[in-house]
């Protein structure tokens, strides 16, 4: 296990300790600041780089491959267009540039609206059975209010072209709740659709994308660091890799409700949480892998 620690100085004396765990047998990876989890990560194996912010300072942690050896740098990045960056400029054609970032955003919004009017719109989503060819990518759904109910319209491209699909919460709620964790405008899921036909297309909410699932995996670790603060970090992070290959994000939903009652959460509880973790094939996992 590779353990890194560097300090960060802010303002006024302010200093942050900025933390991360390697594995260099599973490749899994997390970043902290402080006693908060800012990053984490599974099967790293090359070079790679994560970005995040000390307070409005915008910091980067990057992982440099040299043939067998990984080397860990920290750094502010200066350079990216942030609040704080450009404070730092001073210049006299600062108001110019001002400018020139409100007209932008102008023209941006008038692009996105017309991506959105000219792409092709379902007004409901398909059945499995109704996708004769089917394909996948990845889509992302915003979530609005329209006529008092709670409305998801997912965005994604197939065969060069831009689709969206609007779906009632009610129409899939099913799929929302075998989910479990919270959905958000920006989330990002599987698309399943039809490759000869995508206006035919489904979104598979059981199926989050990669960058999605860390952020499920952060959550969850986030809410099991609470929920025990006696264990150490690497521990925590082995037994949600071990609770994600045996059950998937069915097992991450056990560990995120572990304190839940049957009553708030029928499917995800501190008796599922109990029936999992004290499982024989969790604890052999645990015992091989985690100790």
């Amino acid at each position: 296990m590779n353990q890194y620690t560097w300090t960060y100085l802010g303002d006024s004396g302010y200093s942050e300790v900025v933390g991360l765990y390697h594995s260099s047998k599973s490749g899994h990876l997390m970043i902290y600041v402080g006693k908060k989890v800012m990053v984490v990560d599974f099967n790293v194996r090359d070079s790679k780089t994560y970005s995040f912010f000390i307070n409005d300072e915008l910091c980067e942690v990057q992982l440099e491959r040299k043939d067998l050896q990984m080397f860990y740098h920290f750094k502010i990045n200066k350079d990216a267009d942030t609040p704080r960056n450009k404070a730092r400029k001073k210049t006299a054609k600062k108001h110019i540039k001002q400018s020139l970032i409100f007209f932008a955003l102008i023209i941006l919004a008038v692009i996105l609206t017309a991506f959105y009017f000219n792409s092709k719109i379902n007004q409901t989503s398909a059945t499995a059975a109704e996708i004769i060819n089917p394909a996948h990518t990845i889509g992302k759904i915003d979530i609005k209010i329209e006529n008092e109910k709670q409305v998801i319209t997912y965005f994604f491209v197939a065969n060069q072209r831009n689709y969206n699909t609007k779906t009632t919460i009610s129409e899939t709620n099913k799929n929302v709740l075998d989910n479990t964790f919270p959905i958000n405008s920006g989330d990002e899921f599987v698309i399943e659709y039809d490759a000869f036909n995508p206006k035919i297309n489904r979104i598979l909410f059981d199926k989050p994308s990669e960058k999605q699932l860390a952020i499920y995996l952060e959550k969850t670790l986030t809410q099991h660091a609470k929920l025990n603060p006696a264990l150490e970090k690497k521990m925590m992070l082995c037994q949600l890799d071990i609770a994600y290959k045996l059950n998937g994000m069915t097992a991450l939903a056990d560990f995120y409700y572990q304190k839940s009652s049957p009553t708030d959460n029928p499917k995800h509880n501190r008796n599922t949480y109990q029936r999992l973790t004290r499982g024989l094939p969790f604890k052999k996992k645990v015992e091989q892998e985690c100790w």
